[in-house]
């Protein structure tokens, strides 16, 4: 978790095979996967957030970097990124 508080969770959808792999590669990266114990599913989190004043900034940012992430894996584009838990 960042050492600096950053109140910008976001929720993310997928294949869980992929979900897991994605939090497996990236738990202590400047940008992390991990399994929400709240409900079972996963959020993304990343320390580029923290400069974001908006929800919409927070989206556009977690989308560029979920495309990238999978194109960089080889993954299939089957992750969806949703929701802001703030």
């Amino acid at each position: 978790m960042n050492k600096n508080f950053n109140p910008w969770l976001v929720q993310v959808q997928g294949r869980m095979s992929d979900l897991e792999n994605l939090a497996c590669h990236f738990a202590s990266t400047p940008f992390r996967v991990s399994k929400d114990e709240r409900d079972g599913g996963f959020i993304y989190e990343s320390d580029s957030f923290s400069d974001c004043l908006e929800p919409k900034e927070v989206l556009i940012l977690a989308r560029i970097a979920a495309m990238n992430t999978m194109t960089y894996l080889g993954m299939p584009k089957f992750i969806r990124v949703g929701v802001i838990l703030s």
